[in-house]
């Protein structure tokens, strides 16, 4: 937006041809819409929330082109504090971890993770890759993460990420696999005008689906939740998708969880090709 801004300003001091005037109303309506917009998007974590955090994905078509909004917050106590960037260098997306001092983590193996997660919702809904940001903090952090981008429709979406860092990796892996790849659906959708963008059960299992096929087990404690009293109809819709995805996985679960390779995991992704097939339908 900066950069739209001063090729407005560039383009007054000289004569307008047409093709200049309508440029530049195309450049102040953008930029009157993305403030607007901006005003709009939540600010505070929304009462009710999980402490797993709440993530919203914003898109709005303008002409050929897109605003494309995402905000992730953890609630928590803690300050987030001073982080260290990695740029992810051997995965087929450009992905960028902000990482909270003092966190025992494999940035490397989490690059490696959330490049697959976004793979795997490529494959749900094919369209351009998504990039990433994802801030990585210790659980009970209190944090959020912001991504504004102006683009072309089917390109230019950034994804601003928060996941919680806990003592046990697996349950960490496990949250940003799911993480990425529920909120890559959303993504995805959004830009090729899916009309299943906006659904949550196909998201939930979405991020179950790639916790299956990328961490090879699901536990109890990685599926969704349940129903939250929230005064916000986005959290309650999404919690109550979550926990009918719950009922609908919890049978599988034997031994403790869904392992790949298993008889309810044999199940669990017969599951996942069904769902992705009916989405495949649907472009």
């Amino acid at each position: 937006m900066e950069q739209l801004t001063l090729l407005a300003g560039a383009r007054a001091s000289a004569p307008f041809s047409h093709g200049d005037k309508m440029h530049t109303i195309a450049i102040f309506l953008v930029s009157v819409c993305t403030i607007v917009l901006s005003g709009c998007a939540t600010t505070a974590l929304p009462k009710g929330v999980a402490s797993a955090g709440y993530t919203e994905v914003v898109s709005v078509p303008l002409g050929p082109l897109r605003y494309f909004y995402t905000a992730s917050m953890l609630p928590g106590q803690n300050a987030v504090g001073t982080t260290y960037l990695v740029r992810c260098a051997n995965t087929e997306r450009t992905i960028n971890l902000q990482i909270a001092d003092g966190l025992t983590i494999d940035a490397e193996e989490a690059c490696a993770r959330v490049d697959a997660a976004a793979a795997s919702s490529e494959s749900w809904i094919p369209a351009a890759s998504n990039s990433y940001r994802i801030l990585l903090v210790q659980e009970g952090t209190s944090a959020v993460a912001r991504a504004r981008s102006l683009g072309r429709f089917a390109t230019g979406r950034t994804l601003a990420l928060v996941s919680p860092v806990y003592g046990d990796q697996h349950r960490t892996f496990a949250n940003l696999v799911d993480l990425v790849a529920h909120e890559s659906v959303h993504a995805l959708g959004h830009a090729t005008k899916h009309p299943r963008a906006l659904d949550e059960r196909s998201a939930y299992y979405a991020g179950l689906c790639a916790q299956l096929q990328i961490n090879g087990f699901i536990t109890e404690e990685g599926l969704p939740g349940g129903p939250l009293a929230s005064g916000d109809q986005a959290v309650r819709y999404s919690s109550q998708e979550a926990y009918r995805v719950r009922l609908e996985i919890y049978p599988l679960l034997a031994g403790g969880g869904i392992r790949l390779g298993t008889p309810p995991g044999k199940l669990m992704l017969h599951r996942c090709q069904q769902i992705r097939r009916e989405m495949n339908r649907l472009r």
